[in-house]
């Protein structure tokens, strides 16, 4: 079912890109009450506001992507759908949720498999970090497990932001040769 006011978000947003500040802002303003009723029932009352200004923010940076002759919903709904889930990895990787309680925190058991994957991938790597050297272990640890930029891992680790990557590249060679040799 098409939703009442997708075309004039549409022609808002539109307007805003050909530099129609006011309707900019018109779009801001209207659209942020969809996106709440959008995010609240998946997501604690303290999260929402966050979440919904990540979403509006993500709106900002791409919405010079928006096709005119496109349906304006489901563009939206797609950044939405990227920035919740984002917010469902942080929370993850800074909590350490259990499966159950990340289930819950998705609002459904669609995701219990994916939950699954990640602790099981979690446990394999914890078991063969110890192996790699030290600069690969960081690299994994900082890039792969904890999800942080290039940016951010170099400040904390001390290392150029080339050297994570040619660390981290080399750790995942290992790797996949190891789960290959695992497999024969």
């Amino acid at each position: 079912m098409a939703h009442p006011d997708g075309d004039r978000f549409g022609v808002l947003l539109s307007a805003a890109i050909g530099g129609d500040q006011q309707a900019y802002a018109t779009l801001l303003v209207d659209v942020t009450p969809v996106l709440r009723g959008l995010v609240s029932p998946k997501f604690a009352a303290g999260d929402v506001e966050d979440i919904v200004q990540d979403i509006l923010m993500s709106l900002h940076a791409a919405r010079h992507t928006y096709e005119p002759d496109r349906p304006f919903f489901p563009w939206l709904f797609t950044i939405a759908r990227r920035r919740m889930s984002d917010h469902l990895r942080r929370e993850y990787r800074q909590r350490r949720l259990s499966g159950a309680d990340y289930t819950l925190l998705r609002g459904g058991d669609a995701c219990q498999s994916q939950v699954e994957d990640e602790m099981t991938v979690a446990t394999v790597l914890e078991k063969w970090l110890p192996g790699l050297t030290k600069s690969q272990s960081v690299a994994v640890r900082l890039l792969k497990v904890r999800g942080l930029t290039l940016a951010e891992a170099a400040t904390e680790s001390g290392m150029t932001p080339a050297a994570l990557k040619v660390a981290a590249h080399r750790a995942m060679k290992t790797l996949r040769t190891d789960l290959a040799e695992g497999m024969a």
